[in-house]
């Protein structure tokens, strides 16, 4: 992202921008089914 930003490859920034998020957010949705999973006794 940054490489994409300091050579001004702008589709290249917004698409590694766009990934990054998309990893996020799948992150954060399947953190939580994994806890559930392995951390059965953690009280939520």
């Amino acid at each position: 992202m940054f490489e994409a930003q300091q050579l001004f490859d702008m589709p290249g920034m917004y698409a590694a921008i766009f990934a990054a998020g998309a990893l996020g957010y799948t992150l954060n949705l399947l953190f939580p089914v994994i806890e559930r999973r392995f951390l059965h006794w953690a009280a939520r």
